[in-house]
């Protein structure tokens, strides 16, 4: 069964919700060897994420861009996304978020 998603934004629904959204779209279509869509969903969700000034969902669309890069086999520009997450990490003090789970 293929999963079809719309990429269009509603915005009178919370759009970080949708931004997650996208994002765990993104990773099945990554997955399913989608890589053109899975890229649009990151970059649609990434610029949400920086809209609304979201670090933790501007990293969560990093990390699926450097798995999506990965996957089709370009180290070098995954290292960079991978890179440009832990570089927003550190700047916005996020490297300890999961501690007190």
């Amino acid at each position: 069964m293929e999963l079809k998603k719309c990429v269009t934004v509603d915005e009178t629904n919370n759009p970080l919700d949708e931004a997650l959204s996208l994002i765990n779209y993104g990773m099945e279509l990554t997955f399913q060897g989608k890589f053109q869509e899975a890229e649009e969903n990151a970059n649609i969700a990434m610029r949400l994420a920086e809209k609304h000034n979201n670090h933790i969902i501007k990293i969560d669309a990093l990390n699926l861009l450097g798995i999506n890069t990965i996957n089709q086999g370009f180290i070098e520009q995954s290292k960079d996304y991978f890179q440009q997450a832990l570089n927003t990490a550190l700047k916005e003090n996020l490297t300890k978020i999961y501690t007190n789970c």
